[in-house]
């Protein structure tokens, strides 16, 4: 759901479609959908990966209005970003609004924007073991990923702009009286 480019992680994402190849879960197979605009430098890493994969497709790039609808439709975010830019990641907050539990590469300030083992787990870059354990874990655990798609509806209300009036009340005091 974001830009698709190495420093966002996409190697990390084939690195766990090849694992979940040679490793398949029993029920139903680990798909991986991506969504977004192909980084032109990385296009032609990215389309070989895709035609590797069975369970890894490319989406497209939806409408804005569509995001929740879409997001809603699926299980869990990996975002595996290591982008040296990153901030705060809209993507996550897209996650929390459509009950999406976020598994996020220990990133900069990412960790901040996931309770653990509330909306969500964190894993070192470079150590995919940690992703794929973190995947099977809520693969074999549908009541936790139940709870957790609960938690992360929850959480995208800090964010609401209800509860920012809430923070900058105080701040804005007689700026609010003027408006």
């Amino acid at each position: 759901m974001a830009r698709i480019t190495l420093s966002k992680g996409i190697d990390t994402m084939f690195n766990l479609a090849d694992y979940f190849e040679k490793n398949p879960p029993k029920g139903k197979p680990i798909i991986i959908d991506f969504y977004g605009p192909i980084y032109k430098k990385d296009a032609e890493y990215f389309w070989e990966e895709i035609n590797k994969h069975l369970n890894v497709k490319y989406m497209g790039i939806f409408e804005p209005s569509k995001i929740y609808t879409i997001a809603s439709q699926y299980d869990l975010l990996i975002f595996p970003t290591r982008y040296q830019g990153e901030g705060f990641p809209g993507t996550i907050m897209d996650a929390y609004i459509s009950g999406i539990p976020v598994i996020a590469s220990n990133w900069k300030s990412i960790p901040e924007f996931i309770d653990i083992n509330k909306t969500g787990f964190v894993f070192n870059l470079g150590q995919e073991n940690e992703l794929n354990s973190l995947v099977i874990n809520l693969y074999n655990n549908p009541e936790l990923l139940k709870q957790m798609k609960q938690n992360a509806y929850q959480k995208s209300k800090e964010y609401s702009a209800e509860k920012a009036w809430e923070i900058l009340k105080p701040y804005l005091g007689s700026t609010l009286k003027s408006l």
